[in-house]
């Protein structure tokens, strides 16, 4: 399993998502330079074509994953606004990232709890 971290997230998530073995971009890692943009659809078409999961924060996302399922799996960080706290969360809840996502295809992530919105 591989993880691409969107850009509204620090570039230290996929850092820590390394430490832990997990195979892990920051979209700013992909870019040819720095001024270079990659947008939503581009990252979604990146995640079918190298099925990547995606961790992001932006709804926009979660609406594209309900109407029509794409990206096929994702974690949504929600209310984690400061680097710090969304790090240290992130960090617990690493170690279970791939079990649970072998089971449920959407996580959300927030600072006392983790949901499975779309799960039946």
């Amino acid at each position: 399993m591989r993880f691409i971290v969107d850009e509204n997230l620090p570039p230290e998530l996929a850092i820590d998502l390394r430490e832990n073995g997990i195979t892990a971009h920051h979209v700013n890692e992909m870019k040819s330079n720095q001024k270079q943009r990659i947008t939503d659809d581009q990252l979604r078409r990146l995640t079918i074509r190298k099925g990547y999961v995606i961790i992001t924060k932006d709804d926009d996302f979660v609406k594209s994953y309900v109407s029509r399922k794409i990206p096929e799996q994702m974690v949504f960080i929600y209310g984690l606004e400061k680097k710090e706290s969304l790090l240290k969360r992130m960090k617990e809840v690493i170690p279970q990232l791939l079990n649970l996502l072998t089971i449920h295809d959407f996580i959300e992530i927030k600072e006392d709890e983790m949901k499975f919105p779309f799960s039946g």
